[in-house]
């Protein structure tokens, strides 16, 4: 997560820091090559069965990443923005307060956190249940509406600079101890994923159920009834 804290660059972070997020591009990049040779072929030629799903912080400047496009140390960028485009895939943004993460240490422990995700998809029912918005209703996502934990407004996400909670008390960023459990999804989620998935092979492949593969930074890991490998 480091390494993509800002679009490009590492600003003036002390030497170390600059060599160890320049590291963390490297492998980035050396994940994708690895899926685009040995995992999308195999994709490709299974379009009915086989579905991918790329997962980071909606923040995360991976995303801006594009064709011809260099970080601050001159090395290039995956292309990214034209693999989604040319994949299909389409994304969903998900509140991860509206699934129940909470923090879980200091004077914020309690409160809902304000974590972003984004995941692009080509299994539509993953941006259908997992899309959640911050203008305080569900009405574009009605399967949330029994189970969402947080109908914000947008005061809720407004932290102030210096200020440990959102304006009207409910929210809190993500920020020292309550940074790495926010790496994991909230049982609620994983619920809502696996109906979505459950729906989607329900739909258009009763037998056999589908062989999802999953892409997610800093892993790419391949899913299928059979094997589990991490590329």
């Amino acid at each position: 997560q480091a390494a993509a804290s800002s679009t490009t660059g590492t600003g003036s972070r002390a030497p170390p820091t600059r060599a160890r997020i320049a590291a963390h591009w490297e492998v980035y990049r050396q994940l994708w090559h690895s899926y685009i040779t040995h995992v999308l072929p195999y994709v490709s030629a299974h379009r009915q069965t086989v579905r991918q799903a790329i997962e980071l912080p909606d923040s995360c400047a991976y995303w801006q990443w594009r064709q011809g496009g260099l970080c601050r140390d001159g090395s290039p960028q995956f292309p990214l923005q034209e693999f989604i485009e040319q994949q299909g895939l389409k994304s969903a943004t998900c509140h991860g307060c509206c699934f129940g993460l909470r923090a879980a240490y200091g004077q914020e422990a309690g409160k809902l956190m304000r974590k972003v995700w984004r995941i692009a998809s080509d299994v539509p029912e993953l941006q259908r249940y997992l899309h959640t918005d911050v203008s305080g209703t569900s009405a574009d996502n009605p399967r949330l509406s029994r189970r969402r934990c947080c109908f914000h407004g947008p005061e809720s996400y407004r932290i102030r600079p210096g200020a440990l909670l959102s304006d009207d008390g409910t929210h809190c960023r993500v920020q020292g101890r309550n940074t790495k459990p926010t790496e994991g999804y909230t049982p609620s989620m994983v619920v809502t994923i696996h109906a979505a998935f459950r729906e989607f092979a329900c739909r258009h492949h009763p037998l056999p159920a589908v062989s999802p593969v999953l892409v997610a930074a800093p892993c790419l890991r391949v899913q299928t009834r059979d094997t589990d490998d991490t590329a």
